[in-house]
């Protein structure tokens, strides 16, 4: 085959692809990651679940927290 044919030509180039990845982990979850919390953390992890399901909205337990 010469140079100039289908495959082969006089000028080459390289062609990449350059890509970044993101990942994105939610350890505050207990379930997902239970040993990684101090004694005053995990409470108040407690007491936020405890409000939500007694029906506060995450404002409201903020509020009550601040």
């Amino acid at each position: 085959m010469s140079e100039n044919s289908l495959f082969f030509t006089k000028k080459t180039s390289i062609r990449y692809i350059c890509f970044t990845v993101k990942i994105r982990l939610n350890t505050l979850i207990s379930e997902q990651n239970p040993n990684k919390f101090s004694e005053k953390q995990y409470s108040r992890y407690r007491l936020i679940k405890i409000l939500h399901e007694n029906g506060l909205g995450y404002r409201m337990i903020s509020s009550y927290l601040n």
